[in-house]
């Protein structure tokens, strides 16, 4: 990280990194302006799989460890440290004055200010948009150890695990509606956590053009599906447990990395842009969302709606860039010169 020069980031992947952005970015912005909530309940799915996508992004690069490093894992809990805890908790610094000052009302001292934040820090930020990130650092914490399993499957271990993981999704989506009970069996083949261990081994899966033809109408099928199920009310787990959201997730994570491979040169910028500072976009885009359309300068319908999206990424993308080359910047290196990470962190 200090002095070395830095391998290129794959503009496919970074393509996939700024779509799940936006488009979470686009479903949280829905309600302000569509009141008929028939139309949110079907725009929601196209949009919401930004989250999913994210997820097996996070996988596709967490399992890519070399193994054989002496300092595995120093190097790893020490590069999530700089690279995520830090502009995490910057973030969520601003995020709990906002919500005192501006959400609550509060008046803020130093001491109220720091209680709130140790509150939110354990427990209250897990029901924000925030919630992600505390299931996606569980899942880190015990990737040096799962990356061995993952780096030693064989091409019959990863379809397996595809096929399993689908079935355990089945059960847990339809057990519930068929028998009216929750699916009591809740681990790595159900929900987010399949979604993440699948990004390492997905494209491998999918290799052949056929392959992915088919799968590219299996995923339109799980969309539909999906629809299907909102329709009839069917709509619990849809968006991380469903068989047909797995199947619809996959086929955009792969489609999305192929089209990342005919980008041009002059388009590149912008996607590394977006997906640099897509971290920083994400956790600070709510404390726009609300001021922007608590002044009510946008009208509500899909004009209004396009407008105040774009300004929120725009602004967004202005504040992140600043945090992240300043406060966190200075940070991330304060951290790896108290603590002599230099030859940890490259």
């Amino acid at each position: 990280m200090v002095g070395k020069t830095k391998k290129k980031r794959d503009v496919s992947y970074e393509l996939i990194r700024v779509i799940a952005m936006l488009f979470i970015i686009f479903d949280h912005n829905l309600n302000p302006f569509f009141n008929d909530a028939e139309i949110t309940k079907y725009l929601e799915p196209f949009f919401v799989v930004g989250v999913t996508l994210f997820f097996m992004l996070s996988g596709k690069f967490a399992f890519r460890l070399n193994l054989e490093d002496k300092s595995l894992y120093k190097k790893f809990y020490w590069k999530k440290v700089i690279g995520l805890i830090i502009p995490m908790l910057v973030y969520m610094a601003i995020k709990n004055w906002h919500v005192m000052w501006y959400n609550q009302g509060l008046t803020v001292t130093p001491r109220s200010y720091l209680e709130h934040f140790g509150i939110a820090f354990l427990n209250g930020f897990s029901y924000m948009e925030y919630w992600f990130l505390y299931l996606l650092i569980a899942l880190f914490v015990a990737v040096p150890f799962t990356a061995h399993m993952m780096q030693s499957f064989k091409e019959k271990d990863k379809k397996a695990f595809l096929i399993v993981g689908g079935i355990m999704s089945t059960l847990s989506t339809f057990i519930p509606i068929l028998f009216k009970v929750p699916f009591a069996i809740e681990y790595n083949f159900i929900g987010y956590a399949l979604f993440f261990y699948l990004g390492y081994i997905i494209e491998d899966i999918f290799k052949a053009n056929s392959a992915k033809k088919r799968l590219y109408i299996t995923g339109l099928l799980g969309f539909v599906a999906t629809l299907i199920m909102i329709k009839i009310g069917k709509v619990d787990g849809y968006k991380s447990t469903s068989p047909f959201y797995l199947l619809f997730t996959i086929a955009s994570f792969v489609g999305l990395h192929e089209l990342g491979k005919k980008i041009s040169e002059k388009f590149e910028r912008i996607i590394f842009l977006f997906g640099k500072h897509s971290l920083g976009v994400y956790m600070i885009h709510m404390m726009f969302l609300y001021a922007i359309n608590d002044l009510k300068f946008f009208p509500e319908g899909i004009i209004g709606y396009i407008g105040s999206t774009i300004t929120i990424i725009v602004i967004s993308l202005c504040a992140s860039f600043i945090l992240d080359n300043t406060i966190i910047k200075w940070l991330q290196k304060a951290t790896i010169k108290i603590f002599r990470l230099e030859n940890v962190i490259k």
